[in-house]
């Protein structure tokens, strides 16, 4: 008897030892996975090539030109504008406010929101959003969600975002009322994801996806604009390094566009390592022979457009939705405004898209350095011409607006 309960323990400790164990290899797996990106299945995929291309804007755009001016208060600079029936909503800070309106025209009408710790005040606005008759705004450092209508436009309501999400980087509205945030950095030792929707009404996260890699976090913190974006009924979503864009769709994340892995994509074994610190990792990027930064991910109608490095270059990237093609520029020939060829980096900086509309933004130092070269003036635009004789160094950014082929 005493032998048959000494084998019945050791055989019992052996299996709890391999019980461990595999809880081990398996929590190992689960970290390996955490930092690998997952493969995005979708029925289209394209793929990323830096060429020495020049592309020429009537090749994309139609003829037709609209210019903004926003006049009676100065803005540091126009990150962001959005258009609603007869009013313009523009991001930009000033000593009034981080957004605000304007009419068709140009001429400014209020903020939305002031600088301040008050009940129609915040300090600091990360991200906008329309929809339907209202604005809405991620504040606070991505702790606060406020609703402004556009109808009294007057602040509606705001509510704080819940903890496991703080704190948020991006948002989007969801259908029915409910909100899908973007959490880039990690606060928490516990688990935490990328994306996160959120029931307010009910108070409660109703689905979590991607698992947020921790340590990468701290060191791919690029500056991105609208990762979370929608089109029509769908709300997609694409950052830095991400393989493809998805969509939320019945509850669920599925492939909308894949991006094909080439030469030119930059491998797991490099983009994730312990060592890196957020300079070292920029000094990778820039030595390396992958496209890095790819960002600034705007869809509309016909064209998704964004923009990455190769090595210490900057590219175009047009998707034709139309033929579902895929082509990078480093150099644009503007034949329809300023009439000069430039590298992509220092032309008009695009600021968002509204359907078929795409809007960039043209500085006075731009425009002026232009104008002081030979030949200035030259088969430019007559109306950005007349405008750069009424500007100056404090003069807002002019919004030029162009309309899809």
């Amino acid at each position: 008897m005493t032998l048959s309960y000494t084998f019945i323990f050791f055989e019992i400790m052996r299996i709890l030892v391999e019980i461990i164990l595999l809880v081990v290899l398996l929590t190992g797996c689960s970290r390996q996975q955490s930092v690998v990106r997952d493969n995005i299945k979708a029925n289209i995929h394209v793929s990323f090539i830096p060429r020495e291309d020049t592309v020429s804007l009537s090749s994309i755009y139609g003829r037709k030109v609209d210019i903004l001016t926003l006049d009676s208060i100065v803005l540091a600079s126009v990150s962001k504008v959005l258009r609603y029936d007869s009013l313009w909503i523009v991001k930009g800070k000033s000593a009034e406010g981080g957004v605000h309106l304007f009419s068709n025209k140009g001429h400014y009408l209020k903020p939305l929101l002031r600088w301040g710790q008050g009940p129609a005040e915040v300090f600091d606005i990360w991200a906008m959003k329309l929809y339907q008759d209202a604005v809405y705004l991620l504040a606070n450092a991505g702790t606060e969600v406020i609703k402004y209508s556009l109808l009294s436009q007057e602040l509606e309501w705001r509510f704080k975002v819940p903890d496991e999400v703080l704190s948020a980087t991006d948002f989007e509205l969801l259908s029915d009322g409910k909100f899908v945030f973007l959490k880039s950095v990690a606060r928490k030792p516990e688990k935490e994801y990328k994306l996160y929707v959120y029931n307010d009404q009910k108070r409660q996260i109703e689905g979590c996806f991607l698992e947020l890699n921790k340590k990468a976090g701290d060191y791919i913190s690029f500056f991105q604009t609208d990762c979370l974006y929608r089109m029509g009924d769908k709300i997609r979503y694409y950052e830095v390094f991400r393989n493809g864009i998805c969509q939320l769709v019945n509850g669920d994340l599925e492939g909308y566009i894949g991006f094909v892995n080439n030469k030119y994509t930059f491998p797991e074994d490099e983009l994730y390592q312990d060592s890196y610190t957020f300079e070292t990792f920029i000094e990778t990027c820039e030595n390396s022979n992958y496209i890095w930064g790819h960002r600034n991910l705007y869809e509309g109608n016909r064209f998704i457009s964004s923009s990455y490095n190769y090595r210490n270059d900057m590219y175009w990237n047009l998707i034709d939705k139309f033929s579902n093609n895929s082509h990078s520029y480093k150099w644009v020939r503007d034949d329809l405004i300023l009439n000069e060829t430039s590298l992509v980096e220092e032309y008009l900086s695009m600021t968002n898209v509204q359907g078929d509309c795409h809007y960039f933004t043209l500085s006075y130092y731009n425009l002026d350095r232009l104008m002081q070269q030979e030949d200035a003036g030259k088969d430019i635009m007559p109306n950005i011409a007349h405008l750069y004789k009424t500007m100056d160094d404090g003069s807002n950014d002019l919004v030029v607006c162009l309309y899809e082929k």
